[in-house]
């Protein structure tokens, strides 16, 4: 896929999965945080056609009572290239209320490059948690994409039928670039692993490309 383009769906696809390691994983049990954790986890799919695979990695630890901050990592292959990101935020959480925290994450994916920094809140009303972030993004040209410069942000929702499962979506806006997307994650109780969950997230943009 040579066709310049102002951000392609396989890029798309890696900058969405890497980052949501950055936006999501902040939800530890706690104050803000408990204690110190990890998590890991391992995605595969199809990005224009061609296999993506990627794993990614999570450190959260306690700055007092009410703060938290975490480091994010995520390699793989995209467009049969090494792809790379990179991040972390710091936040302030009341598990039975809010989060609200600044955030910054870089990315190469395809030959190129893009970082992006801003600001993320959540709100948890009962079995229901509503997200939101806003920021901006620096990017450059490589043969196969084009990360363009300017403001990124997206709105969200998950619901939590039960303790185990969350089904959420949401929308987000990439340089002009409007995109919906949809995750399911369940955490089965019957294999005796307390950490081991399973999951998949889908995405579509306004040019009818999807992933998943």
């Amino acid at each position: 896929m040579l066709k310049m383009l102002n951000i392609s769906k396989a890029a798309q696809f890696f900058i969405t999965i890497a980052l949501a390691v950055i936006a999501g994983s902040a939800h530890a049990v706690g104050p803000a945080v408990s204690a110190l954790n990890a998590k890991i986890s391992a995605e595969g799919g199809v990005a224009s056609g061609e296999g993506a695979g990627l794993v990614s990695g999570s450190v959260t630890a306690p700055i007092g009572k009410r703060f938290g901050i975490q480091g994010d990592a995520t390699v793989g292959t995209l467009l049969d290239d090494f792809a790379s990101a990179f991040g972390g935020h710091v936040f302030t959480r009341d598990p039975e209320h809010y989060l609200v925290g600044i955030e910054g994450g870089y990315t190469r994916a395809a030959g190129a490059d893009v970082a992006r920094a801003g600001g993320e809140v959540e709100l948890y009303v009962n079995r229901f948690t509503f997200s939101g972030k806003a920021g901006y993004q620096l990017g450059d040209t490589s043969q196969k994409v084009k990360f363009k410069d300017g403001f990124v942000g997206g709105l969200g929702a998950t619901f939590y039928p039960i303790d185990n499962l969350s089904i959420g979506g949401g929308a987000s806006l990439n340089t002009g670039n409007l995109s919906g997307f949809g995750q399911l994650e369940y955490q089965p109780s019957f294999t005796g692993l307390n950490n081991l969950s399973v999951f998949a997230h889908g995405n579509s943009d306004g040019e009818n490309k999807a992933t998943i």
